[in-house]
């Protein structure tokens, strides 16, 4: 049962972005061959000027679609080498100090493996100098409290070599803590960015479905031979088209932005 509400969850996300992702990269507008030949007879039947217009309208429609493919495949290419570059540099940050901890922490558990046999003796000559006591012995009670007055000293020195390894292990700790955290805020400058991103397509969602009304009317005044309704559709197109331009623009943009922070984050992390 939860195998299957996961899977309906992650369809229904799947869905809703392949849903926003054909919007925002649909396919370029072309005329279908019957559309064409609807199209030429229509300019050959109208008056000169009117047909260069449509003629002009139709060329730099195609020109700048071809410029969205361009700018659509140089944001693709650059968002699959930001997002990778993310990923890894994610990664490297989990490792930041893991060295030095793990160093740390084996300096660590190897003076408290050394040193308890000290702690264990120094166990053992209290218990004796307890007895010693029970037993109103006083040469045996002078010598256990002797033996504990230097060993004591060994075991301060110990416990002071351990305190000194547990501080160097806080403090490792602490930096990799430190050093991770100021990787990740150099990161943090991208949400901003990825909300600027999506706005933007989410722009060209909008602007993409006016196209295609458009584009469905243009059709419309094709193929009732009406040249100057088409005009006016191709000239909404034109409107729309440059629209879309200008979002996917600021969209390539906002994805170099994206890879400088990236670079700012990696060049910060081989100082450290």
């Amino acid at each position: 049962m939860i195998k299957k509400v996961w899977l309906t969850v992650f369809l229904s996300a799947f869905a809703a972005v392949w849903i926003g992702a054909s919007a925002a990269f649909a396919a370029p507008f072309e005329f279908s061959p019957t559309a064409k030949n609807a199209f030429d007879k229509m300019t050959a039947s109208t008056d000169e000027s009117t047909a260069k217009k449509l003629n002009k309208a139709y060329t730099e429609l195609k020109s700048l679609q071809k410029q969205e493919l361009d700018l659509d495949a140089a944001t693709n290419s650059l968002r699959y080498a930001n997002e990778e570059a993310e990923l890894a540099i994610r990664k490297r940050i989990k490792e930041i100090g893991q060295r030095e901890i793990k160093a740390a922490e084996a300096a660590l558990n190897a003076a408290k493996k050394q040193h308890q046999p000290l702690f264990d003796l120094y166990e053992a000559q209290k218990k004796q100098l307890s007895a010693a006591k029970k037993l109103k012995n006083k040469s045996l009670t002078e010598y256990w409290n002797w033996q504990l007055d230097l060993t004591k000293i060994a075991v301060q020195l110990a416990k002071d070599d351990i305190r000194r390894k547990e501080t160097a292990l806080k403090n490792v700790k602490a930096k990799a803590a430190a050093d991770m955290k100021k990787i990740r805020d150099i990161l943090a400058a991208n949400d901003a960015t990825k909300v600027k991103l999506k706005s933007a397509r989410s722009a060209v969602s909008t602007t993409r479905k006016r196209f295609t009304a458009e584009s469905k009317v243009l059709l419309q005044a094709v193929r009732k031979g009406e040249p100057f309704a088409a005009l006016s559709s191709f000239n909404g197109m034109l409107v729309y088209q440059k629209q879309i331009l200008k979002d996917k623009s600021s969209m390539l943009a906002l994805e170099q932005k994206i890879k400088s922070v990236i670079g700012q984050a990696e060049s910060a992390i081989h100082r450290l």
